[in-house]
This record gives C-alpha cells, sequence and structure tokens, in this order.
C-alpha cells in the first residue's frame, strides 16, 4: 500500500469522460462523486502522521463509500470498484469480516477486477493467517486473469504449482454468418 490508484478500468474512462447515464442526467453523478472523495481519505490516511488523523480518514471515507453504495444503482459501472475500495477501507480498520465480504463481494460483481484479489488474498495472509485461502483466492483470480504477474508471481510465492490454473472458458467471439 502507500498511495491508493484511481480505478482505470473502462468503465472508469467513460465515467470520467461523462458517458456513463446509469439512469439519464441527474443526481447519481453527483452521488458518485462520494467515490472519489473516499479514495481521496484513504490517500489522506497514507500520509496522516497521528493515529486520530488515521481513524477519522477512515471513518470519513466509509462514510463516503457507504453513501455511494446506498445512492447508486446495484448495477452501475463503478459499483464493483467502489465495493473493492470500501472493503480495503475495512481492511484497513481492522474489520476483516466487512473487508472479505465487500472483497467478495466486488469480484462477484466483476471477475476481472485483478486489485480485488490481491487485496482479498492480503487480507486472508497477512490479517487473518490463512495462507491456503489466500491462495485460494489468487488461483481463482488466475483463473479469470491468466495473464497478470502480480497473480502468476503471487501464486507461485504461496506455493501455487505449475504449470498455472486453467483459465475459465471464455466465449468464442461471434462470427457474422455469410
Amino acid at each position: 500500500p502507500g498511495r491508493v490508484e484511481t480505478p482505470s478500468s473502462p468503465q472508469v474512462s467513460a465515467a470520467r469522460a461523462g458517458r456513463l447515464d446509469p439512469g439519464g442526467p441527474g443526481p447519481s453523478a453527483g452521488w458518485n462523486n462520494h467515490t472519489c472523495y473516499g479514495i481521496n481519505w484513504i490517500n489522506r490516511y497514507y500520509k496522516s502522521r497521528t493515529g486520530r488523523e488515521k481513524r477519522d480518514s477512515l471513518q470519513n471515507a466509509l462514510g463516503d463509500f457507504n453513501y455511494s453504495i446506498t445512492k447508486l444503482p446495484p448495477d452501475f459501472p463503478l459499483m464493483p470498484e467502489i465495493r473493492m475500495y470500501r472493503g480495503i477501507t475495512y481492511a484497513l480498520m481492522d474489520r476483516a469480516g466487512e473487508a472479505a465480504a465487500d472483497l467478495q463481494q466486488a469480484i462477484r460483481m466483476s471477475p476481472g477486477l485483478v486489485r480485488a484479489y490481491n487485496e482479498l488474498a492480503d487480507l486472508y495472509e497477512s490479517k487473518l493467517g490463512q495462507r491456503g485461502k489466500a491462495l485460494e483466492t489468487i488461483t481463482e483470480g488466475l483463473r479469470h486473469n491468466p495473464d497478470v504477474p502480480s497473480l502468476q508471481r503471487r501464486y507461485t510465492r504461496l506455493g501455487g504449482k505449475l504449470p498455472y490454473p486453467e483459465p475459465v472458458a471464455r466465449p468464442a467471439p461471434a462470427v457474422a454468418e455469410p
């Protein structure tokens, strides 16, 4: 950890370009601002010098992520990232159960969200001492993201055996009929 980067998925690029329209023009775009505020609060946490500043930064981050989750539609394109960041916040607050639930939800919503696998594996390995669960998480991440070096390194470090796990079958691209 150190500094939290803002998401860089295609959905985020669309959101930044103003092309996301989860329910027509209206307040949902403003509600998503709380996600960015939450990420900024996490960054402030890492820069904080005192326990009180750290605690306050995490409380503010959690409030902003909760606000986004309650105000935005469940199928909002950035919801997996919002859940992931709330999970990271819970982990920093030593609330492992809630962290795991949010990170698992982010993965279910978006199996390509590599950082969520890494964060969940960190939680299992470092905070809960469950190295086996960490390996299971990374294995599942590799099945959905077979060419990601961070998952590959983590897999071997956790004791995974080569070759890497078989990727989840992806649907063949549609072929236009003549």
